[in-house]
């Protein structure tokens, strides 16, 4: 596993430690539907609740959702004022992650210090 893959994972436990995805009572938004079919709704195309959402957000950004899942993630974070700030958050420190991605930019000291708390959270290889 790759260290941008290792530092999703981490992100995704601080928003479950904070209440977000899959937290209880996080004060996320859940859409009337819980993803069921169409005839269950309806009519109305499948919702996702937020923490459908948020576990695709990841699939999402990478573009690796089937074109379905792609539609109804992105029609979460388009109606969603509690998910939209996540997405635009972890949608923007990937691009700063992808501009950033092997060029030493940072004083050694502080690369060194980042190194050994990866290090002694497991997530250096």
């Amino acid at each position: 596993m790759d260290a941008i893959e290792r530092l999703k994972q981490v992100v995704a436990r601080l928003l479950r430690a904070a209440g977000g995805a899959g937290g209880e009572g996080g004060g996320w938004s859940t859409p009337a539907s819980n993803g069921a079919d169409e005839s269950a709704n309806g009519g109305a195309p499948p919702v996702l609740t937020c923490q459908e959402a948020l576990e695709r957000l990841y699939e999402f950004l990478d573009g690796e959702l089937p074109s379905q899942e792609m539609e109804l993630v992105e029609a979460h974070f388009h109606v969603c004022s509690r998910c939209y700030p996540v997405l635009q958050f972890e949608s923007a420190f990937l691009e700063v992650l992808e501009r950033v991605r092997g060029r030493e930019t940072c004083p050694s000291e502080l690369r060194s210090r980042l190194m050994s708390t990866l290090e002694a959270e497991g997530l250096k290889e």
